[in-house]
């Protein structure tokens, strides 16, 4: 096993620990993620950073499919999610940042990403064997991105949020504000060229650096009612039974808080058309179910057609909506992709209703 997405820094990525070790002088140094962060200017350096990533991916899992037995045997190509959160903007005619002569420039690299994968997936195939299922899928699809919003700042506005009366968070809250954030000092180190020093710091040293800020531990939970975490629009009441300083109480209360929140979230318009940012509200129970199913997020929002995603915390921007951050242009979309080829799959069959809960029994 190689591990892959949130892998460590530093430390074993593998089992056996020394899997790798026999292949690295024939085949390279392997790669979990890009070695360098996208920023305008750097599309020709990421680009083949990336190129780099999925080479080095095609190339380890042919040999250990040839050096070791398997029964499944799954390979995750993660290079083409990272140039399309970076490169939309160069193959949509219609997103905002787009402009015709970068797009002719830089666009045909997207595609480039897209054929290495086709290529290497083909060779794969054919190292697996005519009698192999195999399954091509992903977890999600993309569509562009154009705006942010920071719902926890549209909650502290409406007092569903509510934050410590000390004269630390108050010092942090007007230098918020004020403009001062982590996205903002991750900007300067952009114009500096030094955005790649985030990636040579451990996670638990940005996070301190991070919580020097404006973040959760400045939050007074015994008022606070409603909070947002994740990247999509996942929105948590305060509730007295899940959480550690809840104080909504389940029942009458719940339902009555929620529908407040959901009223504050309707009020959010489009900066530039006016209209109703908000296109969908999923409720927590509509969404998952379960005995776990009381842990996720209360409310799911669709917001602009997946256009407009929420960040987190006060980490990005110290306005409600702003454009996309880290030269972002693209996100994920609800429809993903999935194909069936080999005995077990009849050609030309569509799946009825697909579903990603399908996938793992399949």
């Amino acid at each position: 096993m190689i591990t892959g997405l949130l892998s460590p820094s530093s430390g074993t990525i593998t089992y056996p620990p020394d899997l790798l070790a026999p292949y690295r002088r024939e085949l390279g140094p392997y790669r979990v993620a890009p070695r360098i962060q996208y920023k305008e200017g750097n599309e020709e350096t990421y680009l083949a950073d990336l190129l780099d990533l999925i080479e080095t991916r095609r190339r380890y899992a042919l040999r250990l499919m040839q050096d070791h037995p398997w029964d499944v045997l799954m390979v995750h190509f993660i290079a083409l999610d990272n140039l399309q959160h970076a490169f939309w903007k160069f193959v949509d005619p219609d997103h905002p940042r787009h402009q015709p002569e970068r797009a002719a420039r830089f666009g045909p690299g997207l595609l480039r990403a897209y054929r290495r994968v086709d290529t290497a997936i083909g060779e794969l195939m054919d190292a697996a064997g005519p009698d192999t299922a195999i399954i091509v899928m992903s977890d999600h699809g993309f569509g562009p991105l154009h705006y942010v919003v920071n719902l926890n700042l549209l909650f502290l506005r409406h007092g569903l949020l509510r934050l410590k009366g000390t004269p630390w968070t108050r010092l942090k809250a007007a230098l918020f504000h004020a403009g001062l954030t982590p996205g903002t000092v991750y900007r300067a180190l952009e114009v500096l060229g030094l955005q790649n020093l985030t990636q040579r710091v451990s996670k638990r040293v940005r996070n301190r650096v991070v919580g020097k800020f404006l973040s959760f531990d400045d939050v007074d939970w015994s008022r606070t009612v409603a909070y947002a975490m994740g990247h999509v629009g996942q929105v948590y009441i305060n509730r007295k039974d899940r959480e550690p300083y809840g104080i909504v109480e389940p029942g009458a209360a719940y339902e009555r808080v929620r529908r407040e929140v959901i009223e504050v979230l309707q009020t959010l318009r489009h900066p530039e058309t006016g209209r109703p940012l908000v296109d969908r509200i999923i409720l927590g129970e509509e969404a998952a179910h379960g005995p776990y199913a009381r842990y996720g997020p209360d409310l799911h929002l669709v917001m602009d057609g997946y256009r407009c995603i929420a960040f987190p915390l006060f980490a990005t921007d110290h306005r409600l909506i702003t454009r996309q951050i880290r030269g972002d242009s693209g996100c994920h979309r609800s429809e993903g992709v999935f194909i069936g080829y080999g005995p077990p799959f009849r050609p030309g069959a569509t799946p009825r209703d697909p579903q990603i809960t399908d996938l793992a029994p399949t």
